[in-house]
């Protein structure tokens, strides 16, 4: 290889790790690299060598050299869409072979890529042991894609096809599984309906609109809990109270009777033991009124879908407290010896 090929191919390993930047890289740059040194230390010689050997591929200036925006080392693969007819996708590489790797064996098949971008993980960069490299024609590009000896990477084989392939074949990936994704939702989802329609009380949650603002903290009382804990004392006084004035409203129907506070909206749901409950204590508020702290409360039964989802997340909240008793159990437990 005479030494015009020798800089560019050079130039060619050392741009392909370095990001393109308005005003190129400078020669001088260049000349600290060991491997060019060797070749020249004259920036005159290296800049004649890329006008002549690498104008298609480098943009050449008095003191500085960057890759032309057809090559550019890229980082959003999205710009191979404009070359789509002379890319190529391969996969079969080993994940520590290098550029110089690659070219190498490019270059041994007589089938020498404009451009070779290594694909990697986003994370941690390694290498995927997959590329895109771009020809300089479709024609080019369709003769690497049939020739023979592109099928073997030494022992590995070589998935080749153009690259508007592979990305159609990753679209109907992708999309079989998010297919795949939804239909386990939704059986997921249809599981968990038969579950809320063992547990859920038709009829039996009561809406109670136009609370005064943090009138009572958030959290649930049934007239049944006993909790002498100090700390929550503020919180059981105002539910308490609360459920003094359902009580002397609502008599026999509050028995048993949740509350569910939803103080970010100022509203309360009343969720009653028994189906049909909340019809009965909605005419019942309705006819006589219910007026809390001088605010005129507004009764509503949650019906249909607010009913389910209502009852869902009821069911989510019961198992989640489950399991977190469960596991605190599970650290108080001691090892046998």
């Amino acid at each position: 290889m005479d030494l015009q090929k020798k800089i560019v191919k050079q130039f060619e390993v050392f741009l392909s790790k370095l990001h393109n930047t308005s005003s190129g890289v400078p020669f001088a740059v260049f000349l600290t690299f060991n491997r060019l040194k060797s070749l020249t230390q004259d920036s005159q010689v290296l800049k004649e060598a890329l006008e002549k050997g690498g104008e298609d591929t480098f943009e050449v200036r008095d003191d500085a050299v960057r890759r032309t925006k057809r090559f550019e080392l890229v980082e959003n693969e999205d710009i191979f869409d404009k070359y789509i007819d002379e890319t190529l996708y391969l996969k079969g590489f080993n994940s520590d072979a290098t550029l110089e790797n690659l070219e190498n064996w490019f270059k041994e098949m007589n089938h020498e890529p404009k451009s070779i971008h290594m694909r990697k993980f986003p994370r941690d960069k390694k290498f995927k042991g997959s590329i895109f490299a771009t020809f300089g024609s479709h024609e080019a590009a369709d003769a690497f894609l049939n020739c023979k000896e592109g099928e073997k990477y030494g022992n590995n084989c070589v998935i080749r096809m153009w690259q508007k392939d592979y990305k159609a074949q990753k679209a109907e990936e992708i999309g079989a599984r998010e297919d795949e994704k939804k239909k386990r939702q939704e059986l997921n989802e249809k599981s968990q309906l038969k579950e809320v329609e063992k547990i859920m009380v038709k009829n039996a949650l009561l809406e109670l609109s136009n609370m005064p603002e943090k009138a009572i903290k958030a959290g649930g009382k049934r007239d049944h809990d006993n909790d002498d804990d100090d700390a929550k004392e503020p919180k059981q006084t105002q539910l308490m109270e609360f459920k003094t004035v359902i009580s002397e409203k609502l008599g026999e129907m509050a028995k048993g009777l949740w509350l569910d506070v939803q103080p970010e909206e100022n509203k309360v749901v009343l969720r009653f033991k028994t189906a049909e409950a909340a019809v009965n204590a909605e005419n019942k508020l309705k006819e006589s009124g219910l007026v809390y702290k001088e605010r005129e409360l507004i009764p509503r039964i949650i019906q249909g879908q607010e009913e389910t989802e209502y009852w869902l997340k009821y069911m989510k909240a019961k198992s989640g407290r489950s399991n977190h008793k469960r596991n605190q159990g599970h650290g108080k437990r001691h090892r046998r010896t």
